[in-house]
């Protein structure tokens, strides 16, 4: 079996790290939480913390621990020694200049930042060296910070290492300000003793209604009324600016550990452990052991996602582990999964659709599931995400997304989706395929996907049904959106696609065939009713009658096909329609934007079109949309089009899917160019020189990720800047599960 070392990404400071601010990282805890900031250490936005927690009731994320300025003090040896103080730390704070105050001036010590299982942060303070490292210990809502420190020459007698938490125990969507009604309550104790070393200090901090932060150190005393504690004014969120947003807030300091170090020592350290449950806290081990616990699931990731991939070759192993490691941290497993009971038989499980701000989304996790889940052989946690979803489904349709909590109280699931039901069929099925779990797709997801034709069928909520004309899924209005490209703000739809879109019915298509195969000849378990003995969903006129076999889904996917490729294909165009939307006199209209939506005629299962009409598709798209990090969602020269993903957040929801490039549509795309060239050597070249872009984009702009969306245009003085969430699931799934494809396809050949 072919082994990967765990990817490490590493950034120099020295006379550049002031532009490491652009460089984003996240460490996640497999329950939702997370920690997310800088390589400079320097926050930019308000979800850069230390420590963003969920609670063990609800999906409800919570900024606890946002920062630690540290401060070092080195005393030096002999008579008439001269302190000497050393910033680590670099702040923006807002000022006369727009690009406000940064202070302290840590930014000039760093000389390297580095990512694997941990953050760790190398500064030279004069005669001395300090490695700062932050990690999650997975399963746990608790951090840990361990500082090194060791002489980088003699003459240095020990040093006083400060820590100032700056906490703000909030909503992670909000903001604080001193001036809020809400005071700190602080207590500060002398800790017991911890798995590092003998007993330290601890501070523990809580607003009303909160759960509280406890904070503990291995050695050292906690100073509450020195220089420093209190409240830290006007810091600056230079991201969140760009964004439109507010973009100032204020943090409080509820006290100062003092550590003193011996930096004459080979290494000293201290460890600053914290977290919202004091059983967690207490339950941790040592820093060492943490970390080594962390470096082993790591290389168990790796290793069994390479032994999933048939002949890896050697030039894979490296974007295979990176992408392994990189899928892992979108899998979680909340403690409150908000489904049925029975889901509470196997290991919740659900994917995060993107870090930061993002929770579990119906659509993306259908989508990234086969990416982030089966071809890993993850085949436990996978059949558990689709229960949840399956569970909560209403009408036949699951969940577009189940609700933050907002005052303490979960909001009902949403349900405006057109298409995450057929997404949630696609990988079912798939799921069947890869895992061949007959027992399980039979009891816990067949059913389900029935639901859905039927509902969809018959007609259900949005307006969501099939047309008895022409036998092709039409849904929504004018002030709904319910298709993946359903940005709206201020009451403004800024791409209406209600009525019959393209991908809903290759997806309807696709479903239909995708599920024949997986009930044909099905062994049902007992008390299960087959699917042929269960009512229909439709006849020649669109009535139901009393049969819903594998042959009469192929029956209804062949009406479809014809439909499809007389309603969408344009012959004057050369390509497909976006969407055909009802005029106010009932009278069909067909969009000859060229968007990228299309291209699934293509790459799923069982097309629609003919040979010819999906040949035409790929040029349509590969000349007018493609770029090396995704498709353009629409075409430049366009209506509406927008060539740089940039502005206020109105003017980043009119730009979203007006032309701006999103990586995950670039696995159709290419799974498209191999189907259609039979998979052979030539058509898979292409397929995977769609995707090199994105594999670099690893170490890029959110080192160890991908982004949610790039720039659709880029020129040499201002290539195409990332975008959306800094680490997106399906950006990271798609490109893992094209990498999948065509790596059996290449065995398939050999």
């Amino acid at each position: 079996m072919p082994v990967a070392p765990i990817p490490l990404y590493t950034r120099i400071g020295g006379s550049q790290a002031l532009g490491l601010e652009h460089t984003e990282w996240v460490l996640t805890n497999a329950l939702g939480g997370f920690a997310m900031g800088t390589a400079l250490g320097m926050p930019t936005r308000r979800y850069h913390s230390l420590l963003i927690t969920d609670t063990p009731e609800s999906a409800q994320r919570w900024a606890t621990l946002n920062h630690v300025v540290e401060r070092l003090i080195v005393r030096s040896a002999g008579e008439g020694g001269v302190d000497e103080v050393h910033e680590l730390s670099t702040m923006r704070f807002m000022g006369e200049s727009p690009a406000g105050v940064m202070h302290p001036d840590g930014h000039a010590r760093l000389v390297r930042f580095e990512k694997d299982v941990s953050c760790r942060w190398t500064f030279h303070a004069g005669p001395v060296e300090v490695v700062k490292e932050l990690m999650l210990p997975k399963g746990t809502r608790a951090g840990m910070l361990r500082y090194q420190v060791k002489a980088r020459r003699s003459g240095v007698a020990d040093v006083r290492l400060e820590l100032l938490p700056l906490v703000a125990m909030r909503d992670y969507h909000s903001l604080r300000r001193a001036s809020d009604d809400q005071p700190f309550q602080v207590e500060y104790a002398r800790a017991a003793a911890g798995a590092d070393d003998a007993a330290g200090v601890s501070i523990r901090v809580q607003i009303a209604g909160s759960d509280p932060l406890i904070m503990t150190a291995n050695r050292g005393e906690v100073h509450s009324d020195v220089a420093g504690s209190g409240w830290w004014r006007n810091f600056l969120y230079r991201v969140d600016r760009e964004r439109g947003q507010d973009h100032v807030e204020d943090l409080f300091c509820p006290g100062v550990f003092a550590l003193d170090l011996a930096a004459r020592k080979k290494i000293d350290a201290v460890v600053l452990r914290f977290g919202v449950d004091e059983r967690e806290l207490a339950g941790l081990d040592s820093f060492d052991t943490e970390l080594h616990r962390l470096r082993r699931n790591a290389e168990r990731t790796i290793c069994d996602a390479l032994g999933r991939v048939v002949n890896v070759t050697e030039s894979d192993i490296e974007p295979l582990a990176a992408l392994a490691l990189a899928a892992d941290d979108f899998v979680v497993h909340p403690r409150n999964t908000g489904a049925g009971e029975g889901a509470r038989e196997t290991k919740p499980t659900s994917i995060i659709a993107g870090y930061p701000w993002f929770t579990d989304w119906g659509r993306d996790t259908m989508i990234s599931l086969p990416g982030l889940l089966l071809e890993s052989g993850r085949w436990i946690e996978a059949l558990a995400a689709l229960r949840r979803f399956a569970e909560a489904r209403r009408g036949g349709i699951i969940p577009n997304r189940f609700m933050d909590v907002v005052d303490g109280r979960a909001g009902e699931p949403e349900y405006n989706t057109i298409d995450a039901s057929l997404w949630f069929i696609i990988a079912a099925c798939r799921y069947l395929e890869s895992s061949g779990d007959r027992v399980g797709f039979d009891q816990h997801l067949l059913a389900a996907c029935m639901d859905v034709v039927h509902a969809y069928s018959v007609g259900t909520e949005f307006g969501i049904a099939m047309d008895p004309a022409d036998f092709l899924i039409t849904g929504g209005s004018a002030s709904t959106q319910l298709t993946w490209m359903d940005a709206r703000r201020d009451g403004v739809s800024f791409t209406p696609r209600h009525g019959k879109a393209v991908e809903v019915n290759a997806l309807w298509h696709a479903c239909l065939r995708v599920l024949a195969d997986a009930i044909e000849s099905t062994p049902m378990s007992s008390g299960m009713t087959h699917p042929s003995k269960q009512p229909a969903t439709w006849n020649s006129n669109g009535a139901p009658h009393t049969m819903a076999s594998a042959a009469d889904l192929r029956a209804l996917a062949d009406s479809v096909s014809r439909s499809f490729r007389g309603t969408f294909f344009s012959d004057a165009l050369g390509y497909c329609h976006d969407v055909i939307t009802p005029d106010s006199a009932g009278r069909w209209q067909a969009s000859d934007e060229v968007r990228p939506n299309q291209v699934f005629a293509v790459s799923l299962p069982h097309s629609p079109l003919s040979d010819d009409q999906q040949r035409h598709v790929l040029r349509a798209v590969r000349e007018r949309l493609l770029t090396p990090l995704g498709l353009r969602t629409l075409a430049p020269g366009s209506r509406g089009y927008s060539a740089r993903f940039r502005g206020t957040m109105f003017e980043l929801d009119a730009a979203y899917h007006n032309g701006t490039v999103w990586p995950w549509l670039i696995g159709a795309y290419a799974e498209g160019v191999a189907r259609v060239g039979g998979f052979s050597p030539e058509s898979v070249r292409e397929a995977r020189e769609a995707i090199s872009g994105l594999l670099r984009k690893l170490d890029a702009e959110c080192v160890g990720s991908i982004a949610e969306v790039f720039d659709a245009e880029a020129t040499a003085n201002e290539p195409a800047r990332a975008g959306g969430c800094p680490a997106q699931a399906w950006s990271v799934a798609e490109v893992r599960r094209l990498l999948g494809v065509l790596a059996r396809a290449q065995s398939r050949t050999v």
